[in-house]
């Protein structure tokens, strides 16, 4: 399993609210198969995210 290491930043919302924000992107993701358009599903668990693929709640 390959591991990246990204950073959290903050988006942008007009007021002094501060909203963390990931911004995932590369031919990396490609390799996994995610295309431009794909539906993901997020899964959350203490101190992670596991992203998958749109598709896959519909077979659960």
């Amino acid at each position: 399993m390959n591991r990246r290491k990204l950073k959290v930043y903050e988006a942008p919302t007009g007021t002094t609210k501060r909203i963390p924000y990931i911004r995932l992107q590369g031919k990396w993701l490609l390799e996994l198969g995610f295309e431009t358009g794909d539906n993901i599903i997020v899964k959350e668990e203490e101190g992670k995210l596991i992203i998958e693929h749109g598709d896959v709640l519909e077979n659960e």
